[in-house]
């Protein structure tokens, strides 16, 4: 906070009413100087009319606004699991050591501190299904006022106990019978077209008042003057300049500044009764590669909050939230929650009632570090591409745990932003970006370049005939729920697209404004979908399209559920073959392009790759330990790891196929006979450990029965690449003969030999692993 200035809006006060007499000012100052500091501050909570908060872990489920909350996280993760490929979590056990240890143990008020906020409405809905998941933790959120008023939204919001903000730009109203023209970049003239009606009789002029211009965007009244009284012009100072030029005798909106006390005293409450409240200070969502400045209310909050019950100590936990194609089907994302921040009234609280603006000030300066530790930002796209670029140049992340992708990207732009300005950074960059234009006209990808420099053009041709083959298998597969669920593809494509569009132009920070997509692509399954498929039945029950269900049930209600069922069974069939569908076409273009392409040109691009491989490791080594002092350690331990994970991930999936063999070879046995004591790996990945940190269920989205059927059927290992380009394209076909061809095809006898010991050291692995986690749980 630079400006010493009230946050909220006590009063409407003229700044032009200067006319008091000099005695009346003095006695005015001398009056205020008398009254204690306190009366200066912004916020304080108080402890009056505390109610019993219904979300905290000890009300769990034992009420209907828990039970609700929880009801909305079980539809979150039904959406979630079908639109997300994957959901990956970071840094679980810095949340986890913030729970009661004991049942009787007082519940502390934790602020979850969530950015970027780059997908509306999906970012609320992840960190609360994530959380209530992973630690039980049901927290609310602060949610524009505006959002209530929207069906779907106001439903989840009002279930999960949202608190509205209202926002100023959702006041905004236009303003008849004046006209507004620029001055200068941060100046506006105001005149009545009448030139006779007073601008303060029509609106309640103030300063941080919002001028909205539909063309050139919304800016805050920093002043105002009125130079003519037979004209009625207001000379009006913007605190910034618009986002467009302003044309002379436009029409514009305005809305005078808003009063958050009631908000405020909301948050109070749920905090001071010990609850989980999750805020995103940018303000609003938006689709740039860098966050938005961060607002000072959640300083303010927990400030206030520690004020009122000296006792009591917040916890301010960073979330970042990292998407990979956020507004795609079936992309990735990552949630970190970063260390946590105690507010308590010794270190923060007592100089808030000395200093608040001052206090403000030094808390978000360690808020911003804290939120900027666990999000990643750059200047623009071209600086993020090239920062992807070097790390898949750099580091080849063969696990499923696309965390290490954020990890690594958010250390290489650390180091860019260090080292911008040096000649060979500059250098590199301009060899990374020329690197990327070649990968780009010829059509592959960047971990395609090998395997596609050594492929014959024979086992080209027989892997496209091959693939296309199983392309057309998958298709047939998918055709009914395709043709079913078309309607709400179609709806939710040009639905989404045309709400990005509205909130392009009411915004003034989004630049294609892709934040919404996802968003309302979601809404809309959410509401076409079951209507859609209550029709569906109800034809398929009146003119019997499924004859076997009317001669085995007479019930009209049975038969409508069994339809229902069916229905939603097909289209989840659907989904998952067309996923394993989309993967072979997508690995359908390098084969192409090895066959268009004479090998010498991919040969020379997998040389160019290899020296700039070169030339980066060179500079990272070089480099590196100016920023970090332990670069080696950091580097071998960041190797190690990925080899680790990768080594294990190979070994579970060993073991969950034996495991599925011996199944079916012997369906007597029972489970606690071929699992011991404890299920050691069950399917849906339960209780799977990295580096001593619990991540409770492993949100793989396996392809369940469609990719059991796509393995026996040969389809090849479908392996998902962690990428984060703007491409669709997120992973490669890994397959055996076309990695046999790279290593010059060995003959059957040493790939016997090779198979073998591979098998026997996946074997070995996957032992020790079971016996880790079976002391783990005994």
């Amino acid at each position: 906070m630079s400006e010493k200035e009230p946050l909220i809006d006590t009063s409407a006060i003229d700044p032009k009413d200067q006319t008091k007499p000099a005695v009346v000012e003095d006695e005015e100052k001398i009056h205020n100087e008398s009254k204690p500091k306190k009366q200066q501050h912004i916020q304080v909570a108080h402890k009056d009319h505390l109610k019993k908060n219904p979300y905290l872990l000890s009300e769990f489920n034992k009420n209907w606004k828990s039970i609700s909350y929880n009801i909305a996280c079980f539809l979150f993760e039904i959406l979630f699991t079908t639109f997300f490929r994957k959901i990956d979590c970071k840094g679980v056990n810095n949340l986890k050591e913030l729970l009661p240890k004991s049942p009787g143990e007082k519940q502390e008020p934790i602020l979850l501190m969530c950015a970027p906020h780059a997908n509306q409405f999906v970012d609320g809905g992840i960190v609360m299904q994530m959380t209530q998941k992973l630690t039980s933790l049901q927290s609310c959120s602060c949610i524009a006022a505006s959002s209530f008023k929207q069906i779907v939204v106001g439903t989840f919001s009002r279930m999960t106990g949202g608190i509205p903000v209202p926002r100023q730009q959702d006041y905004l109203k236009p303003v008849n019978g004046f006209t507004i023209s620029p001055i200068d970049e941060n100046t506006v003239s105001i005149k009545p077209d009448d030139g006779k009606t007073d601008l303060k009789d029509v609106v309640n002029l103030m300063t941080k008042g919002m001028l909205g211009i539909k063309s050139s965007g919304n800016t805050a009244i920093q002043s105002f003057e009125k130079t003519n009284d037979s004209t009625n012009e207001y000379i009006v100072t913007l605190s910034k300049p618009f986002r467009s030029e302003v044309i002379a005798n436009s029409t514009f909106l305005y809305a005078p500044r808003i009063d958050h006390s009631v908000m405020f005293e909301k948050v109070f409450n749920h905090l001071l009764t010990g609850g989980t409240l999750a805020i995103f200070p940018e303000g609003g969502s938006h689709d740039r590669p860098n966050l938005l400045p961060i607002k000072p209310g959640v300083a303010i909050m927990a400030l206030g909050t520690v004020c009122g019950d000296k006792t009591t100590k917040v916890r301010i936990v960073p979330v970042g939230l990292n998407y990979f194609n956020r507004d795609k089907f079936r992309s990735r994302a990552v949630i970190e929650y970063g260390q946590p921040i105690v507010v308590d009234y010794e270190n923060w609280g007592k100089f808030y009632e000395e200093d608040a603006f001052g206090t403000v000030d030094k808390l978000m300066t360690v808020l911003k570090k804290a939120i900027y530790a666990v999000t990643i930002n750059t200047e623009d796209y071209e600086i993020l591409q090239v920062i992807q670029a070097c790390r898949r140049l750099l580091y080849t992340n063969h696990t499923d745990k696309i965390t290490y992708n954020v990890v690594i990207n958010r250390m290489l732009i650390k180091g860019y932003e260090h080292f911008q300005n040096d000649e060979r950074i500059i250098n590199v960059k301009n060899q990374v970006i020329n690197y990327n234009k070649d990968l780009y006209e010829i059509g592959i990808r960047d971990h395609q370049v090998d395997l596609l420099s050594s492929l014959s053009a024979l086992r080209a041709v027989k892997l496209l005939i091959n693939r296309t083959v199983r392309i057309f298998f998958m298709a047939i597969l998918a055709a009914p729920g395709f043709v079913l669920f078309s309607p709400v593809f179609i709806i939710a494509h040009y639905y989404s697209i045309k709400k990005a569009r509205e909130g392009l132009k009411k915004s003034v920070v989004k630049i294609k404004g892709n934040d919404l997509l996802a968003t309302w692509k979601l809404v809309v399954a959410l509401g076409v979908a079951p209507v859609l498929y209550v029709l569906y039945s109800i034809l398929m029950i009146k003119y019997d399209l499924v004859p076997l269900i009317g001669h085995i049930f007479n019930s009209i209600i049975l038969k409508f559920i069994i339809s229902y069922s069916f229905l939603v069974s097909v289209t989840y069939t659907a989904l998952r073959a067309g996923e394993v569908g989309v993967d072979l076409l997508k690995s359908l273009k390098p084969l192409v392009v090895s066959l268009m392409y004479p090998q010498k040109k991919l040969s020379n691009l997998r040389r160019k790759r290899e020296n700039l491989q070169k030339v980066l490791r060179s500079l990272c080594d070089e480099l590196g330990p100016e920023i970090w002092p332990n670069y080696e350690e950091m580097k071998e331990e960041l190797k190690k790891k990925l080899e680790e994970d990768y080594s294990d991930m190979d070994a579970m999936n060993s073991v969950s196929i034996s495991r599925s063999r011996s199944r079916s070879r012997s369906r007597s046995k029972s489970r606690s006979e071929f699992y011991g004591s404890n299920i050691i790996f069950s399917s849906s990945g339960d209780d799977l450990s990295v580096d001593g940190e619990t991540r409770g269920r492993k949100r793989t989205n396996s392809l369940g029965s469609i990719g059991s059927i796509g393995t026996m059927l040969g389809f090849g290992k479908i392996k998902d690449k962690s990428s984060d380009d703007e491409s669709d394209e997120e992973f490669e076909i890994i397959d055996e003969q076309l990695v046999d061809d790279k290593t010059g095809g060995d003959n059957d006898g040493d790939k016997k030999d090779a198979s073998t010991t591979g098998h026997q050291e996946k074997l070995k692995i996957s032992q020790m692993i079971t016996e880790k986690v079976r002391a783990k749980r005994t």
